[in-house]
């Protein structure tokens, strides 16, 4: 799961995986003392350069980024980190699986106040990982998560599935 590069410095935990996969559930539940980024953050400067700050610090921090899914755009970012921090820190990978299926339903059946303006449906982020769904590769040594299946809405009947909830306080990182 990790890339140990220097244990003088700070760790970053990259968490991918589909819309509606459970990221924003599972950052919520994850110990970090430094910058967490969510989305969009591999196209500005202003976030890579903050990260990259704050690893230099020795700060826990946590990203999660759909364009780090693919392995040609992960590896690229990657050498970039490891240029401009100076690889003196750690790596961590928490992929959620690459279930289509289920992230789907729980991109339409969120509530509300978890839908984005843009999005009021869910339709886009459904769209979404119908295209990325083929190309979504794990890095080397990640933690693969399973998706949790929400009830689903349209039917008000519970999906069968395979996968549990994530848990409350998930076990998954070790700090170096």
């Amino acid at each position: 799961m990790n890339e140990v590069i220097n244990e003088q410095f700070g760790t970053v935990t990259f968490v991918l995986g589909l819309a509606g996969s459970g990221k924003t559930y599972l950052i919520k539940n994850l110990v970090h003392d430094g910058c967490v980024i969510e989305e969009r953050f591999a196209l500005d400067c202003k976030y890579h350069n903050h990260l990259a700050s704050e690893l230099k610090k020795g700060k826990r921090c946590i990203i999660s980024e759909q364009q780090l899914m693919l392995s040609d755009c992960r590896d690229k970012y990657i050498k970039k980190l490891k240029n401009d921090v100076g690889k003196h820190f750690y790596i961590n990978w928490i992929c959620f699986e690459n279930d289509p299926t289920s992230a789907n339903i729980n991109c339409l059946a969120r509530k509300d106040e978890e839908k984005e303006s843009y999005d009021p449906y869910g339709n886009r982020h459904v769209d979404m990982n119908n295209e990325w769904t083929s190309r979504y590769t794990y890095p080397a040594g990640a933690t693969i998560v399973k998706v949790y299946r929400q009830p689903n809405i349209a039917t008000q009947t519970t999906v069968e599935s395979t996968s549990t909830p994530p848990p409350q306080h998930p076990q998954v990182i070790t700090t170096p």
